[in-house]
C-alpha cells in the first residue's frame, strides 16, 4: 500500500522539525499554519516564523498544542 503523502500527521518531536512547515492543531482545529523557526530540545514549545498570515508565534504543548505535518514536508 502506497503511502498518502498529503494527509499530514501528529509528529511530537517538534525539535525536529525546525525549517519544516506545519500545522498547529489546538482542540482538533488548525489555528496556524508556517514555518518552525525554533523548538525546545524536549519538544515542549515550538515557535512558528513570522509571515504573511501573523507575527513570530510561541506555541506549548503543555497548553494543548499540537504540531501536524504531511510526510511530503518532512523531505525538505
Amino acid at each position: 500500500m502506497a503511502l498518502n503523502r498529503a494527509v499530514p500527521r501528529k509528529h511530537v518531536e517538534w525539535n525536529l522539525l525546525i525549517n519544516t512547515r506545519v500545522e498547529i492543531r489546538h482542540h482538533g482545529r488548525v489555528i496556524r499554519t508556517g514555518i518552525i523557526e525554533d523548538a525546545m530540545p524536549d519538544s515542549s514549545t515550538a515557535w512558528i516564523a513570522a509571515d504573511t498570515s501573523g507575527p513570530r508565534q510561541m506555541f506549548e504543548m503543555a497548553q494543548g498544542h499540537q504540531v501536524w505535518v504531511t510526510p511530503e514536508d518532512l523531505n525538505h
